[in-house]
């Protein structure tokens, strides 16, 4: 899609500096010749037009297989030793969540502390699951207290995490603007039938000039295509920081943690003799 001048600023409400250029489609090539968010090396700068996208925000970055290791350990360790224990199968499974999760937060980018912040959560509520695995296996007869409170906190945890990360990500980007959706990346779910998902990329003018953007939310069919336009929220002091609404994924864990906390207190009030 070619978009003009015009087009962009009628659809986004504001006025582009005349000096300024917008970036098109034809434009989303890497002087490497390959296509703007395809096999894009990590680390490395892409150009785009007269914007350029710093490493940082160079999407979908790839994390080591080290990060791993502590959870296909504790997947081994569930299939094998833990299926004659349920005490032995929350250590291995919690101990290596736990682990994945503190591996894999030093491998973030700290400008992004909500990613960051998912992150120590995963490794919380994984340590929580281990521990209580590990008190059922010492003290047998605290093995229900265990679960029951291991439940209810690992609920807890998956309710308040959305918000908590939505909160960390509002408080950096803080301006609203109009945005342009100028084309689409696409991937392969890693669902049962690897479906074709789409993320829409983004034009929008934040500080008198005209930026590009990788939306972080994929879905299927598309949300938005060429020329649609949404309101995002931008970081004034890194304007390729955008935020547009929570990931629908989100709402699926707050589901499922809610669940997870109505067990766990009533699992709890019941041994506390309560109900």
């Amino acid at each position: 899609m070619q978009m003009s001048r015009e087009q962009f600023e009628q659809l986004t409400g504001e006025r582009l500096p005349r000096d300024q250029e917008l970036v098109t489609r034809g434009d989303m090539v890497p002087q490497n010749g390959q296509p703007m968010g395809m096999n894009v090396p990590q680390g490395q700068p892409v150009q785009l037009g007269q914007n350029t996208l710093l490493p940082e925000h160079v999407p979908d970055k790839q994390f080591s297989l080290k990060s791993f290791m502590p959870l296909f350990i504790g997947i081994i360790g569930l299939l094998t030793i833990g299926r004659s224990s349920g005490g032995m199968a929350a250590m291995c499974l919690g101990f290596g969540t736990m682990g994945t999760g503190i591996l894999c937060r030093r491998e973030m980018d700290a400008y992004k502390p909500e990613r960051r912040a998912k992150a120590l959560m995963t490794a919380i509520g994984g340590g929580i699951i281990g521990l209580a695995g590990l008190v059922s296996l010492l003290v047998p007869s605290l093995s229900l207290h265990a679960a029951a409170y291991s439940l209810t906190l690992s609920g807890l945890m998956l309710v308040a995490a959305p918000p908590i990360v939505r909160r960390l990500k509002l408080r950096r980007c803080t301006v609203k603007t109009r945005a342009v959706c100028i084309g689409n990346r696409k991937k392969r779910s890693s669902g049962k039938h690897h479906n074709m998902v789409y993320a829409p990329i983004w034009q929008y003018i934040a500080g008198g000039r005209a930026h590009v953007a990788y939306d972080e939310v994929y879905t299927s069919p598309k949300q938005f295509n060429e020329g649609e336009g949404t309101d995002i929220m931008v970081n004034p002091n890194d304007p390729k920081d955008i935020y547009r609404g929570s990931d629908p994924t989100a709402w699926i864990l707050m589901v499922f943690g809610a669940l997870m906390l109505g067990g766990g207190v009533i699992s709890v009030l019941r041994l506390l003799g309560i109900i």
